[in-house]
């Protein structure tokens, strides 16, 4: 399912009784003021990204779509597009994100226009919105989503958001299972070993093509893989069986590059190796 669920002719078909969420963000009018218009769709690309729909009157006890409004569209749909894609050019940093987001008009059931928004998720460090008026503490402000609401984040949040480099990551394998989110195959481009007494041994996967396993789970700190090949250790050709079936977490920081390969798997390579210690049935990404 494509993550634009709602911005699309047959997302407003199915819109009315959805509620709003941290990713999805609904506007009665069109902004008339840019740094408010800036104000939200930093805060959802310093969240999980999302879309924005202008033009939707909401339900104020359940916060839900009650009915498409007509706009007020003076100039005309494009000059109206035009004006809120320069107003964020001026206000957003840094100002190429906004080459990422997508405006674009639709027609509802009702007849009339709405203008989505199409946010996608800052991976980098943070969005910043710059203000006119610095007498409120500072020359730029940094909004972040949070459920239904949006909040600055305070210089603590915006320090390790600069230095964080897991979000880049989670963000970049999120976009790659996209299309078959939780099934994607993945390769590693790192090596397995078998630990004993004797010490580690390379393992080779049985199959000389294939995949190792695919995405079991994607949490905000690390994500699993679920092992669907067969390996054995280098000298005895001895197959691990018992490796099927069995998940190793990966921490983010562990992951050195994530891309896709030509059939369309994900491949991983890491700063380690996966380790699989067969006394204590553990199987984890080793640095040593």
């Amino acid at each position: 399912m494509s993550r634009w669920r709602h911005s699309t002719p047959e997302g407003l078909r199915d819109l009315l009784g959805v509620e709003e969420s941290e990713t999805l963000d609904f506007k009665r009018e069109l902004w008339s003021d840019g740094e408010e218009a800036a104000k939200d769709v930093a805060a959802m690309a310093n969240a999980q990204g999302g879309e924005i729909l202008v033009g939707i009157d909401e339900d104020p006890g359940t916060a839900c779509a009650a009915r498409f409004v007509a706009l007020v569209e003076g100039a005309g749909p494009e000059k109206e597009a035009q004006r809120v894609r320069q107003w964020l050019k001026h206000r957003l940093r840094p100002r190429d994100f906004v080459d990422q987001v997508e405006l674009r008009w639709l027609v509802a059931p009702s007849g009339t226009a709405v203008l989505a928004v199409r946010v996608p998720a800052a991976a980098r460090g943070c969005m910043a919105v710059a203000r006119d008026d610095q007498r409120k503490g500072s020359r730029f402000r940094f909004p972040v989503r949070t459920g239904r609401d949006t909040r600055d984040m305070e210089y603590d949040e915006v320090l390790q958001r600069m230095t964080d480099t897991s979000r880049a990551m989670r963000l970049q394998l999120e976009a790659l299972c996209s299309s078959a989110p939780l099934k994607t195959r993945v390769q590693f481009a790192s090596p397995f070993r078998f630990v004993d007494a004797g010490g580690p041994r390379l393992m080779l996967r049985a199959e000389e093509s294939g995949s190792d396993g695919e995405i079991a789970e994607i949490r905000p700190s690390s994500f699993s893989v679920r092992l669907v090949a067969h390996y054995h250790t280098g000298v005895s050709k001895g197959r691990v069986d018992n490796l099927v079936g069995r998940e190793v977490e990966v921490p983010y920081p562990l992951v050195r590059a994530l891309w896709a390969s030509p059939s369309g798997a994900v491949k991983i390579a890491l700063n380690g190796y996966i380790d699989y210690w067969p006394g204590a049935g553990r199987l984890e990404v080793s640095t040593g």
